[in-house]
């Protein structure tokens, strides 16, 4: 009997032609597989390393930075001191604001405090120059650090009241492309605003007959007494009028969030206001006037006037009653006055009358129904719509083209 042999052949080589492949396979997988795998490891290099950049970034402190102050206000003092000599003497000295040992946090914070604007114009015209320079200084970090190989955005912006129109950004670097990697963080916002602003345990007394009214709707519904309409109506009502106290004021008896945030953007703290009360007493005993504080006062009152014009853009009829505000103002408080009431007019068109809340309360006071804390939880929601004290930064990165 003859027996065939060829599938046992075949079988063989089979089985060898397998190990082959498998073998050029190990051979070749690092070839096919080195550029994914370094990507790979190059993106998660990215990802880990944007945390680290924006936290290094945050806490670095400069030795010295400084910046003009008032261009407009020393070339109209210019104008008015006939000695050149007097002027190229006096000009540095009042005109640098030097700050030393501040990290680039704190100097992000006074810089939007500072650059307020409302609808994109802004209002303080001493401190102009401010963040120019400090972008600068921002450019040069990221750039020595990683040069054209790491691209950056670095973006930062302060809203004292949520969604509302008003506040101050700060954008330094390139336009992110889609695919980026972002680390986010919050900014504390300079000390002296927060001189005159109200804390949690504070609203919790001021406020303490509408957490009463609150906690007495919940309690009422979940006994069975109220229905879940009723109760929520209720709940819903009391939340509305709270943020609108606490944002822009009324009847209590406390300055607003909208007040406090213009206050602060006339703050002497915004140029150098030892030297400049030095160098007005030298230029009163020269000229006989205080001119370099008239100078101050009349670039203010120009930036107001000018402000009225973006306001006739807006509504007509808040800028009249702004223009008469600032036009029969005896001092210039009174002018400061005139935009802290055009300024909350702003925000109760733009948010309440528009409702722009009206989601997150309702989503708020449903909440509420069930909540075992009705108090802190109430506090802590109209809390929340008060960006006074915080600004968000922002920074992304990515590699640069090869």
């Amino acid at each position: 009997m003859i027996k065939n042999k060829m599938g046992i052949s075949v079988m063989q080589d089979a089985i060898i032609f397998c190990i082959m492949v498998s073998i050029s396979a190990a051979i070749l997988l690092p070839a096919f597989l080195g550029g994914v795998m370094k990507e790979a490891y190059s993106e998660k290099e990215l990802e880990e390393r944007v945390d680290e950049e924006l936290f290094s970034f945050l806490i670095t402190r400069k030795d010295e930075f400084n910046y003009q102050v008032g261009e407009a206000v020393l070339s109209s003092l210019g104008e008015q001191i006939t000695s050149s000599f007097l002027y190229d003497s006096i000009d540095p000295l009042i005109s640098t604001n030097y700050l030393v040992h501040q990290s680039f946090a704190n100097l992000i914070a006074d810089c939007l405090a500072c650059q307020l604007s409302i609808f994109g114009y802004t209002i303080n015209p001493i401190a102009a120059a401010y963040k120019e320079a400090l972008k600068e200084e921002i450019k040069e970090f990221f750039n020595e650090r990683s040069g054209k190989k790491i691209m950056y955005n670095l973006t930062v912006e302060w809203q004292p009241v949520y969604l509302a129109p008003m506040g101050s950004k700060l954008c330094v670097g390139y336009q992110p492309p889609e695919e980026k990697f972002t680390s986010e963080a919050t900014i504390i916002m300079p000390f002296s605003l927060h001189d005159s602003i109200l804390t949690k345990n504070q609203l919790y007394d001021i406020f303490r007959e509408n957490l009463t009214h609150i906690e007495e709707n919940v309690s009422f519904y979940q006994e069975g007494i109220y229905s879940e309409t009723e109760a929520l109506q209720n709940v819903y009502d009391e939340l509305s009028y709270m943020l609108r106290e606490l944002l822009i004021g009324s009847n209590k008896n406390f300055k607003s969030v909208a007040n406090l945030t213009i206050l602060y953007c006339f703050d002497d703290a915004n140029f150098n206001a030892a030297s400049a009360d030095i160098f007005n007493n030298f230029l009163k005993e020269i000229t006989g006037e205080n001119i370099f504080l008239k100078n101050c006062l009349d670039a203010f009152n120009n930036s107001l006037d000018v402000f009225y014009n973006v306001l006739a853009t807006y509504d007509q009829s808040i800028a009249e009653e702004y223009y008469e505000g600032i036009n029969n103002a005896k001092k210039f408080e009174d002018k400061i006055k005139a935009l802290q009431n055009c300024t909350w007019k702003i925000i109760q068109k733009e948010i309440f009358d528009k409702n722009l809340y009206q989601h997150y309360i309702g989503d708020r006071a449903q909440e509420l129904l069930s909540s075992s804390n009705v108090k802190k939880d109430a506090i802590d929601f109209v809390y929340g719509f008060c960006g006074l004290y915080r600004a968000k930064i922002s920074l992304q990165i990515w590699r640069g083209i090869k």
